[in-house]
C-alpha cells in the first residue's frame, strides 16, 4: 500500500445557511472505474478522536483497492463549523445525506455507508429515513444507542463514585435532559435533542426493496471469541431483512479506546478482503442507485466545496515525502498583525484535540485577531507516515512554520502553543533550530516521558476510566 493517495480535503456547505459547513476528505479510487463509493460516519466524542488515524489508514487502503471514500465530520464535530451544543440527531442524519449526494454526483459506483461504533447507528438511521438503498460496512458496531448514551453519562458520574454521589449525578442529568436543557459531560456540551436521538437509535436493518450487503467486523484479542446473544440476534435480523450478511473476527486492539494511539493492521486487510465482490454478484452501478424522495430532489446536486464561513481553509504541505494536513483559522476582519500561532498537538489526539479543545482555541485566537494553524504531524490523524513520538517531530514543525508563512506572507513571528508532549516538542524544536521567527512559547503541562512517569499516568487515568 502506498504511503498516501491524492486525497482532497475541503469544506462542504451544510443543508442550509444556518448549518454552516462540513469538513470532508475525499480519497479517490485508483482504478479507472471505482468498485464502490463509501461514506464514513465517525463515532461519538473521544472515540472519534482516538480512531482518526486508523480511519485515515483504512481510507487510503480502500482507495488503493479501487474504492472512492469520503470522510465527513458531522455538525459540531472535528473541523466542521458549529459546536456540539448546537447539533441534533437530525442534523447528523442530514449530514449523511449531503455526503451521499456529493459522492453520488462524483461516482456511479455502488454506495456503501461505513460506520464505526455509534457511527453505525447514524448510518442505519440515515439510510432508513432518507430512503438510501445501500450496502453497509460496520466496524465494532453498537447495536443499541441507549447503551452508548448510558455509558457516556457514566463519565459524568465517575468523579462522584468515591463520595457516593453518582446516583444523584445521573438523576440530575436525566432531569436536565427531560427538561430539554443542554448538559456537559466529559468536556462535551450535548443537547437534549442529540441525546434523545442517540438513545432511541437501534441497528435495525432499513426496510428497502432489493437490500444489499452488510459486512460486520469485530475486534478481539482472544482466540476463542464468540458472538454475544445481542450480536447474534442483530445478525439474524439483518439476514431476515434480506441482506447478505458476513461477520468476521479480527485480531487486534480496540483502537478507539486505547490509552495511546494503536494500529490494527489486521483490520485494514480484513476490511478490504470483506468488501470484495461476491462470486456471481451483479456489479452494475445502476442496480445500486436510488433516487432521493421527491421533496429532496431539488437539493440532490451537491454544492461546490468552500471555505468554512470564509474563515478557515485547508493547508497541505510535505515533510520527508509524507503529506501533512493542517487547518488555518483566520480573523473575521483584515488585520495588520505580523504574528501567528501554531498549535502542536500531543498525546493520543489529532489536530481537533480532546473535546475539540484545539478547534475552539484556534477559533477564539483567530477571533482576537491572530491567524492560527493546527496540523497533524507525520503518522497522526489525517497525515500520512509512520507513528512517531514528540522527540521526532522537529522536521514536521519546521515544515509547518514554512508552509504557514507561505500561506500568510504578512506573518513574520510565530508563537507555538503546545499541550503535554506537544509542549515538549515545541521546546525540542527551539533547542534544535534556534528559529529566530519564534516569538514565544505557550506550554501547557509539558510532558517528560519515562517508564516510571508513564506507569504512574496509566494507573491514575487509565484505570479510573475503565472503572
Amino acid at each position: 500500500m502506498p504511503a498516501s493517495t491524492t486525497a482532497e480535503a475541503f469544506f462542504l456547505p451544510g443543508p442550509d445557511e444556518q448549518a454552516g459547513q462540513r469538513f470532508c476528505i475525499f480519497h479517490p479510487g485508483v482504478r479507472p472505474q471505482a468498485r464502490g463509493a463509501l461514506l464514513f460516519v465517525h463515532p461519538f466524542a473521544e472515540e472519534m478522536n482516538k480512531s482518526r488515524r486508523m480511519v485515515a489508514l483504512q481510507a487510503r487502503a480502500l482507495a488503493h483497492a479501487g474504492y472512492d471514500v469520503l470522510q465527513i465530520d458531522l455538525r459540531g464535530c472535528g473541523d466542521s463549523t458549529g459546536d456540539l451544543a448546537e447539533a441534533s440527531w437530525q442534523d447528523w442524519l442530514e449530514d449523511v445525506r449531503i455526503g451521499c449526494d456529493w459522492l453520488r454526483a462524483r461516482s456511479d459506483a455502488p454506495l456503501w455507508l461505513w460506520g464505526l461504533r455509534s457511527g453505525c447507528l447514524v448510518a442505519v438511521q440515515a439510510a432508513a429515513l432518507l430512503h438510501l438503498r445501500c450496502n453497509f460496512l460496520f466496524w465494532a458496531p453498537t447495536p443499541s444507542g441507549k447503551l452508548v448514551w448510558q455509558q457516556f453519562m457514566r463519565l459524568k458520574a465517575a468523579g462522584d463514585l468515591v463520595g457516593g454521589q453518582a446516583k444523584a449525578t445521573m438523576d440530575a442529568l436525566r432531569e436536565s435532559l427531560a427538561a430539554g436543557r443542554t448538559v456537559e459531560i466529559a468536556g462535551y456540551q450535548v443537547t437534549a435533542a442529540l441525546a434523545r436521538g442517540l438513545e432511541q437509535a437501534t441497528l435495525a436493518p432499513p426496510a428497502h426493496d432489493g437490500p444489499g450487503r452488510m459486512v460486520w467486523l469485530d475486534m478481539t484479542t482472544r482466540p476463542d471469541a464468540a458472538l454475544t446473544p445481542v450480536v447474534d440476534k442483530a445478525l439474524k435480523e439483518w439476514t431476515a431483512g434480506g441482506y447478505t450478511v458476513a461477520h468476521h473476527w479480527v485480531r487486534g486492539p480496540s483502537f478507539w479506546q486505547t490509552t495511546e494511539i494503536e494500529d490494527a493492521p489486521g483490520l485494514l486487510t480484513a476490511t478490504v478482503d470483506a468488501m470484495a465482490p461476491e462470486p456471481g454478484a451483479s456489479q452494475s452501478p445502476a442496480a445500486q442507485r436510488v433516487e432521493l424522495p421527491a421533496d429532496r430532489s431539488h437539493r440532490a446536486a451537491p454544492p461546490a466545496p468552500a471555505a468554512a464561513d470564509g474563515l478557515e481553509h485547508v493547508l497541505h504541505f510535505d515533510c520527508a515525502g509524507d503529506s501533512l494536513l493542517g487547518i488555518v483559522s483566520l480573523p473575521g476582519e483584515a488585520t495588520m498583525v505580523d504574528t501567528g500561532m501554531i498549535v502542536v498537538v500531543g498525546g493520543p489526539q489529532y489536530r481537533a484535540g480532546s473535546h475539540r479543545q484545539f478547534v475552539l482555541l484556534a477559533r477564539a485566537v483567530a477571533e482576537a485577531g491572530y491567524p492560527v494553524l493546527r496540523f497533524d504531524y507525520r503518522g497522526m490523524g489525517d497525515s500520512s507516515g509512520d507513528l512517531r513520538d514528540f522527540e521526532q517531530v522537529t522536521p514536521d514543525l519546521a515544515q509547518a512554520i514554512d508552509a504557514f508563512q507561505k500561506d500568510q506572507p504578512a506573518l513574520r513571528r510565530f508563537v507555538i502553543w503546545g499541550l503535554c508532549d506537544g509542549a515538549s516538542a515545541a521546546l525540542l524544536y527551539l533547542d534544535a533550530r534556534a528559529d529566530p521567527r519564534i516569538a514565544g512559547l505557550c506550554l501547557a503541562n509539558p510532558w517528560v516521558r519515562s517508564e516510571a512517569t508513564l506507569a504512574k499516568t496509566q494507573v491514575k487515568h487509565y484505570y479510573t476510566q475503565r472503572l
